[in-house]
């Protein structure tokens, strides 16, 4: 990915926890690699990172903020949300499952 500018950040400010969203993000890609309902959005490391790239675009100004800039542990849960946000998705014998995926990945 050309700049991961959150993931970074995370990296530098807490390696425990990067360390743990590298965890996820690679646990993530073995889930997505059996995904489901293929004839929507095909999900995995391109799509993923797609969404990391919006992420860090909608923080930038929190992040060049002096006051409200995020927390690691918050740069965390964002990141690992670009991993798994579809994941109601992934449920093969609901036939909503597309419709509803908000609501079962929750």
């Amino acid at each position: 990915m050309a700049s991961r500018i959150l993931y970074n950040e995370l990296q530098q400010s807490n390696p425990a926890l990067g360390a743990l969203f590298d965890s996820i993000f690679k646990e993530s890609l073995i889930i997505w690699n059996e995904q489901y309902l293929r004839q929507f959005t095909v999900h995995g490391r391109s799509h993923t990172e797609q969404v990391e790239r919006n992420l860090d675009s909608i923080t930038r100004a929190l992040q060049n903020s002096k006051d409200s800039q995020l927390t690691p542990e918050e740069i965390f849960v964002l990141l690992s949300a670009c991993c798994l946000h579809d994941i109601g998705m992934q449920l093969a014998d609901d036939p909503d499952a597309r419709k509803r995926h908000a609501q079962l990945a929750y």
